[in-house]
């Protein structure tokens, strides 16, 4: 392994952080996410514990968006190097906290290298990623639908509407709080309304569904989720004494004060 410092994962005596640096320098891993791995370690003390920089120092210093960040710890927390040990609470100003693995087989690992490079793609301009959740199945991304004549695509959405399969969907920020939940039979005109009405959408970095044959269906679990999640952005169903409480104190800590209006959690 070269090592200008001779300095291996597993060197007895050297600093933790070092050994994480040989470690990190050597994986088959994009970029950005050896970046972000070896930023956070700045951050860890000397067993590579209690690490909470928060999404926004760790974009502050890697330079790179909240939403690179957090693919580049979806890839750490899927390596197994980086564990989430304990959630923060972001209107009470406290962050994630992880701690950072060198796994006894590491020489097993870094000759893991001829595999495909693992990516913390999608970079912000591409489409969210949205995960389908099908019993305890994941599917990835869900397919476009064909374009179809303005009138066909009005009665279409109309019959489901009345009667047709419907989703429930679930938006979470960087920190994985669970911001709103909603459901739709036409998720691209739901979400184009979204993205112009929704202010929860300015901190969305990712999604998830979950279908359900009937709107009936679907209207209950949304009821019952609601009830059991405590969405920050719900008002309907949401009604707890602690929901406006909460719902400033994360505009406050995101510095959204422009948001501190009526009817910021509209959906």
């Amino acid at each position: 392994m070269a090592n200008p410092n001779g300095i291996t994962p597993d060197t007895p005596g050297a600093p933790f952080f070092a050994r994480w640096n040989a470690f990190v320098r050597e994986l088959n891993i994009d970029p950005s996410v050896k970046l972000v791995a070896r930023t956070m370690a700045d951050h860890a003390d000397d067993q590579g514990k209690q690490c909470a920089p928060g999404s926004n120092t760790l974009a502050l210093e890697t330079s790179y968006s909240k939403r690179t960040i957090y693919n580049a710890l979806v890839a750490l927390k899927e390596l197994g190097i980086v564990v989430r040990t304990k959630q923060g609470v972001p209107w009470q100003g406290t962050h994630d906290e992880y701690q950072l693995l060198i796994p006894s087989n590491w020489e097993d690992v870094l000759r893991a290298g001829d595999k495909p490079q693992i990516s913390a793609a999608p970079e912000p301009h591409e489409a969210m990623p949205v995960i389908l959740f099908e019993g305890n199945e994941e599917t990835q991304e869900l397919p476009p639908a064909p374009p179809q004549p303005e009138q066909r695509r009005k009665k279409k959405a109309k019959q489901q509407r009345d009667n047709g399969p419907t989703v429930l969907y679930r938006y979470y920020d960087e920190e994985d709080l669970l911001l709103y939940i909603g459901i739709s039979n036409d998720m691209r005109h739901r979400l184009s309304g979204h993205e112009k009405a929704s202010t929860w959408m300015d901190f969305a970095v990712r999604s998830t569904i979950e279908r359900f044959p009937t709107r009936d269906e679907a209207e209950a679990a949304e009821r019952e989720q609601i009830g059991a999640h405590r969405p920050l952005f719900n008002s309907q169903f949401n009604d707890y004494p602690e929901r406006q409480k909460n719902l400033v104190e994360y505009l406050i800590g995101k510095g959204r004060y422009d948001l501190l209006a009526a009817n910021v959690s509209r959906g």
